[in-house]
């Protein structure tokens, strides 16, 4: 037999290992070798199956938030358009309308009478009042002892005026201050029934109510009465 480098321990071990049953014989048969006794020799014991320990749950961590992704392409450039100043609208200035008539009255002086806001007339002509004003007109006259003399054309705006220099406020007080210039001496008494006509008159003059103002009101007419009773108030 070929000389091997096993010891018998080693070879038993192996032989263990493969399954092989070991036999050892009860006598010493002739010509047999001497059994070498291994004293470290173990019979393998076999092996026992390990009870698979509880593994404790490995708890991972929360995956991290990662942040959202930001869009960060720039936004199409915009062709902006010029920027437009709108002016503010002025509101028209509504163009006075009025009508009013002179009458002389002697060494008393003159009376500008109030003859409505819409004439519905042309110029030059004479406009005719109310009949419960031409009433109150001659009652007027009457107590007062006046005796008008002969009226001018009426004034009327701004038909008066058609087609010249405007129609605005302040050409109808220029107008209307033209035409008393060329009728009254500066020192002659004007009165006014009219208020309004004052924003029209730029001379010095005495203020009543309208005729269709007293006629409305009786405590006015009361007033304007008592006005005109004295004579010192119409300077």
């Amino acid at each position: 037999m070929p000389e091997t480098t096993l010891t018998e321990g080693r070879r038993r071990e192996y032989l263990a290992a493969l399954g092989i049953p070991l036999f050892q014989a009860r006598r010493v048969l002739p010509g047999a070798a001497v059994s070498e006794i291994v004293e470290r020799w173990v019979e393998p014991v076999p092996a026992t199956p390990i009870s698979a320990s509880p593994v404790s749950r490995l708890v991972l961590p929360d995956p991290v938030l990662r942040p959202k992704a930001v869009d960060v392409t720039p936004e199409p450039v915009r062709p902006t358009s010029p920027e437009v100043v709108v002016e503010p609208v002025t509101p028209a200035t509504p163009v006075p309308r009025f009508a009013c008539r002179l009458m002389p009255l002697g060494e008393q002086g003159f009376v500008l009478l109030d003859l409505g806001e819409f004439p519905d007339v042309v110029a030059g002509e004479v406009l005719n009042l109310a009949p419960a004003e031409q009433q109150l007109w001659r009652n007027i006259q009457r107590a007062l002892a006046w005796t008008p003399g002969e009226a001018e054309p009426d004034f009327i705006w701004p038909r008066a005026v058609k087609g010249l220099l405007g129609d605005d406020a302040d050409t109808a007080r220029d107008m209307l201050s033209a035409w008393l210039k060329r009728q009254i001496q500066p020192q002659v008494r004007l009165w006014v029934f009219g208020e309004a006509l004052a924003p029209f008159v730029t001379r010095p003059h005495r203020l009543l109510p309208s005729l269709k103002q007293l006629l409305a009101s009786p405590l006015a007419k009361r007033q304007v009465w008592q006005q005109l009773s004295e004579p010192q108030s119409a300077s």
